[in-house]
């Protein structure tokens, strides 16, 4: 299977937290995940992928993975899930095995991960036991401009508070 492929379905997870959560997330995913789109345990996919909404990688990507939105995306990459490339997502839970650079605001690694390459986050999640080999790498002021393009684009849905507020690291990044 080879080229581009697309979804368009929102989704915004709870946050989960804590290692007796690990399992309920990875249900949790997997079942948001059979609205979404799925790379199921026999496909092995070939080239760069594209989506919004839920991804969920039971099978092998050998490509990169971005989201269409740095806002709206989440990817799980199951047990089993194996990425050989760059991952570019706001949300992504790591079950299974990366190769390769991952660019994410918000990831969990549970216990079975493996991965091999740097990682560039804002919140990070690791569990006892998950394999890391690469650097970890705080990267705020990325997500603070994406945040401050939405604002400024008129799309604040999540961003501005319940009055309308523009947070403090918005609002000092805007002046």
């Amino acid at each position: 299977m080879r080229g581009l492929v697309c979804c368009s379905r929102h989704f915004s997870p709870e946050t989960l937290s804590g290692r007796d959560k690990e399992e309920e997330m990875v249900e949790k995913s997997r079942a948001e995940s059979a609205t979404g789109s799925v790379i199921g345990k026999t496909v092995t996919f070939e080239g760069d992928l594209q989506f919004s909404g839920t991804l969920f990688v039971a099978g092998r990507v050998i490509g990169n993975i971005a989201s269409d939105s740095m806002e709206y995306a989440h990817l799980v990459i199951g047990s089993g899930g194996v990425v050989e490339g760059n991952i570019d997502v706001p949300e992504l839970v790591v079950e299974g095995e990366v190769t390769g650079t991952i660019t994410a605001k918000r990831l969990e690694i549970l216990s079975d991960a493996v991965i091999g390459g740097d990682i560039q986050y804002l919140e990070i999640e690791m569990a006892s036991g998950a394999l890391l080999n690469g650097n970890l790498i705080y990267s705020a002021d990325r997500w603070e401009m994406s945040l401050l393009k939405l604002v400024e684009e008129g799309d604040s849905k999540g961003v501005q508070a319940e009055d309308g507020a523009i947070p403090d690291v918005l609002q000092r990044t805007r002046d």
